[in-house]
């Protein structure tokens, strides 16, 4: 083509890829932590269920406390 023609035409340029988008940031949320009350609540409700299977004792007390000790 002779130059000043008006047939010029563009080179194509490469797309862009759309910019994506960050992720939020979450808080950071701790594992809970158990407290000795709530280890002797969940004890005294898993009794009636759990008591005399295995190694657990049949004795309430004895169940809750060594329920409640464990870590």
């Amino acid at each position: 083509m002779p130059y000043g023609s008006s047939g010029y035409v563009a080179p194509v340029l490469p797309q862009a890829e759309p910019l994506t988008t960050r992720p939020i940031v979450q808080p950071y949320q701790p594992p809970p932590t158990t407290t000795f009350g709530d280890r002797v609540n969940n004890a005294i409700q898993a009794y009636p269920l759990q008591k005399g299977i295995g190694n657990n004792p049949v004795d309430q007390q004895e169940f809750i406390r060594q329920r409640a000790n464990q870590p």
